[in-house]
């Protein structure tokens, strides 16, 4: 068994593309989980596209909600949401030992239950985004198949790895 108290779960077709301030993120989750914050997602969208998203109730309870507990706390912005995704995001290992623990042997990602019952109570369990509620995205999807690099990463790309290799 792995002994970590954080994770950081990554995709491997999302990359960041604004700094993220992680010492802050740790420090926070060390101040502030499981009371208050349990998973903090990085988000892929700009925010205020989901301010007229509505959960099952027709309502939309928990967008931008208020977080006096950890907004600007430590530096950093922390928008709640009403819902759950598995796009790279940092918890903690109990959090996880937990969600697996919730799905069971059930062969499936934990995205569509949780996203589901994120939406019925929200407060308890849809997550936290990094940043403000109208803060440009942090990931960008890469979708290789359909994406196209510019002539000029491939070839700094190319470079660095042959200087990396000792490749002439």
């Amino acid at each position: 068994m792995v002994e970590t108290k954080y994770v950081y779960i990554i995709q491997h077709d999302e990359k960041f593309i604004r700094p993220i301030n992680h010492t802050a993120v740790v420090k926070t989750f060390d101040e502030y989980y499981p009371e208050h914050i349990w998973k903090l997602e990085f988000p892929l969208i700009t925010r205020n596209l989901w301010t007229d998203k509505k959960d099952l109730t027709g309502e939309n309870k928990c967008f931008n909600m208020v977080t006096p507990f950890i907004n600007g706390i430590n530096g950093i912005n922390i928008t709640k949401t009403d819902g759950w995704s598995d796009q790279n995001h940092f918890t903690t290992k109990e959090y996880y030992l937990s969600v697996l623990e919730d799905i069971g042997t059930v062969p499936r990602s934990p995205e569509f239950p949780y996203n589901f019952q994120a939406t019925k109570n929200c407060q308890k369990i849809a997550a936290h985004e990094y940043g403000g509620p109208n803060d440009e995205p942090y990931l960008m999807h890469l979708n290789g198949r359909f994406s196209k690099p510019s002539s000029n990463s491939t070839s700094v790309a190319l470079e660095n790895t042959k200087k990396k290799n000792n490749y002439n």
